[in-house]
């Protein structure tokens, strides 16, 4: 059938997540794919596979109750080392989470101030030549932007419509 995986293949307890739950995926490091999702119990999951291995986890890596369930999530490289995360917690702040390397993941840290997003909102992330943006809709309707350059310090969120 042409996929290295056999299907569909469970990779994790059974509802553990809420149906139609966010999946955000990237490469962590040259041989290591990694997903994110929010669980039921309002906690952040990682799941992997090493190559064309078999999937690993899904294990819990944030505290429970900080994110709606099933909330959106958005993932891509902060430098080449690092694969961060941005997901808007139950209280409507940006939380970031963060990988180096192959090491254990850190955070769900707020990085704005609450009450901004929806909770749960959606996010989408890109880096542009070593600035990771992120863009998000307010409760007020309007588009923010917040942003990183390297491994420094968040900047935002900033209305820009």
């Amino acid at each position: 059938n042409g996929w290295p995986y056999p299907l569909p293949t469970v990779i994790g307890p059974w509802k553990l997540f809420p149906v139609g739950a966010d999946v955000a995926m990237a490469q962590q490091v040259d041989n290591l794919v990694s997903s994110l999702s929010i669980g039921s119990n309002g906690a952040m999951y990682v799941s992997w596979v090493p190559g064309v291995g078999k999937w690993q986890g899904p294990v819990q890596i944030s505290p429970p109750d900080i994110f709606p369930r099933g909330a959106s999530i958005a993932m891509s490289k902060q430098t080449p080392n690092q694969l961060t995360a941005l997901t808007v917690g139950k209280n409507g702040a940006l939380h970031v989470s963060w990988v180096v390397g192959t090491g254990k993941w850190q955070g769900a840290v707020g990085i704005s101030p609450p009450g901004i997003f929806a909770p749960g909102a959606g996010i989408a992330m890109a880096n542009f030549n070593g600035v990771l943006e992120a863009l998000t809709v307010g409760k007020d309707g309007g588009l923010y932007v917040s942003w990183v350059v390297g491994t420094g310090k968040w900047n935002g969120p900033v209305k820009i419509s």
